[in-house]
């Protein structure tokens, strides 16, 4: 399951690389399961992940209106069959006890599952998630067979569809990127981040998000639900999938009607490029136009870490002062501003900073 075959981006200010998975294998898959309570260990994600990835003839289908049910998946009258070779689950055949017991557990998974009827009434499938065959002993070649009920596949397929039959509530994301991760929250966060990549942002409680990822009662304080999740998360998505978030910019966590609030910005390749483009423009006219020194520079630095700080606010700041130092040396009557960096770099930190 895990690929070790990698593509290595660089970005344009620093050349840092961002490491994206050589194969990149989209999966859809509807919001109701984006967004559905799914108590997973690391190997659970990676697992159910698979199962989805099998799915998708049968989603796509959906997503363009036509019916699966002709598909081999569903042959069978009451369950649709995903068998997983033991190879596509680990590359380790020493790991086959501990595969066994994370499917052991899955099928003990009970999911709630959010949805509408065809009424528009909200409901909640509340069912086991699979059941399973596998061997007794195993070999790498081993297979294990995966059975879904068809009424809980069909929660799994189904994608909704808006009144001019265009396919809505679903969310993509990259099966290489959960089979990579190292931290078992990530199977459940990426798919949450990679649905809000168009918006860009969102917000959530850290209440909510535990609930959703099932430790309600672990991680007390925000210091804690850090360091062992959303650092976790971080360090498998950061600049080595589509998308991924930066819980140490300064307004990521705030506080609203004593509610702890975690403020995700989704970060893209595309958008660190762009962003990449406008810090080299700033250092590079700080360094041009005003002599810059590297102290002064290595000072501007540090705020561009922040991922927040607009780049077109300083670039206009930078304009502003150029301009007020112009006119204020233009005018005899005025004490000239002969040391133009330190001025600048005063005017800057004292914005934003």
């Amino acid at each position: 399951m895990k690929s070790e075959n990698t593509v290595i981006k660089k970005t344009a200010k620093k050349k840092v690389p961002i490491t994206l998975p050589e194969v990149m294998t989209k999966i859809y898959q509807p919001n109701r399961i984006t967004q559905a309570q799914l108590p997973l260990t690391l190997l659970q994600s990676k697992i159910f992940a698979y199962v989805m990835l099998q799915l998708q003839d049968a989603i796509k289908a959906s997503m363009n209106g036509n019916s699966y049910h002709q598909l081999e998946l569903f042959a069978h009258p009451d369950l649709v069959k995903i068998p997983i070779a033991l190879s596509e689950i680990t590359n380790n055949p020493t790991q086959y006890r501990e595969v066994k017991k994370a499917i052991n557990d899955l099928a003990g998974v009970v999911v709630s599952v959010p949805y509408k009827d065809q009424k528009g009434n909200g409901m909640q499938r509340i069912t086991g998630l699979i059941r399973a065959d596998i061997p007794e002993k195993a070999t790498y070649s081993s297979v294990i067979n995966i059975e879904i009920e068809k009424r809980v596949a069909e929660v799994l397929i189904n994608i909704d569809r808006n009144q001019d039959n265009i396919p809505i509530n679903y969310t993509s994301y990259y099966f290489e990127i959960v089979a990579n991760s190292k931290s078992q929250y990530t199977g459940r966060m990426y798919p949450l981040i990679s649905s809000w990549m168009k918006k860009g942002a969102f917000s959530i409680s850290m209440d909510d998000l535990k609930t959703y990822l099932c430790i309600s009662d672990k991680y007390a304080r925000f210091y804690d639900f850090k360091k062992k999740v959303l650092d976790l998360v971080q360090k498998d998505l950061y600049e080595k999938s589509n998308c991924w978030f930066n819980c140490n910019q300064r307004d990521f966590k705030t506080v609203e009607k004593g509610k702890v609030m975690l403020n995700f910005k989704v970060i893209t390749p595309e958008f660190k490029k762009e962003q990449d483009k406008k810090d080299e423009q700033i250092i590079g006219l700080l360094k041009t136009h005003f002599a810059f020194k590297p102290n002064q520079i290595s000072q501007i630095q540090e705020i561009l870490k922040d991922e927040e700080v607009n780049r077109n606010n300083i670039l206009q700041k930078i304009s502003e002062v150029d301009d007020f130092i112009y006119k204020n040396n233009q005018n005899p009557d005025k004490t000239p501003i002969e040391n133009k960096n330190n001025y600048m770099l005063s005017a800057i930190l004292k914005q934003f900073v």
